[in-house]
């Protein structure tokens, strides 16, 4: 097998990209970064060197936080694709179940966690269907 080496460097290839590519779909207003790629995945939404998590329940103050770091790292010189993830509308709630009393009471994470999906994004229970129209 016959291996490519290149002339240019990782970071030389991303800043191309950044520029040539990432700049051309930047009036649709799309969150777009570019990153080296992971050797191993943690699961979150970026590979950046760096991130900030800013956490709190108003959203108003989080929009107001988010936007006064984005633009002070905007400014500083070699900081690029600056993101927020802070997505409004679509808020995320937390549940801490009491282990031991669920124990107790013979109830698993499952048969709890069931019916707070449930009430969270819906569950669609059944179909009818009447004169060829399905409800």
């Amino acid at each position: 097998m016959k291996v490519f080496e290149r002339n240019y460097s990782q970071m030389d290839a991303m800043t191309f990209v950044r520029d040539n590519v990432v700049s051309q779909y930047a009036k649709d207003n799309l969150r777009l970064s570019v990153g080296p790629v992971s050797a191993f995945s943690g699961g979150g939404m970026t590979n950046a060197d760096i991130q900030y998590m800013i956490g709190g329940r108003d959203m108003g103050k989080l929009r107001e936080y988010s936007q006064q770091v984005m633009k002070k790292l905007r400014s500083m010189p070699g900081v690029v694709d600056v993101d927020s993830t802070l997505t409004e509308g679509m808020p995320q709630f937390g549940v801490a179940p009491d282990r031991p009393k669920m124990s107790e009471l013979g109830v698993s994470t499952a048969d709890a966690s069931t019916p707070v999906g449930s009430l969270v994004s819906g569950l669609k229970a059944s179909d009818y269907n009447e004169a060829g129209v399905q409800y």
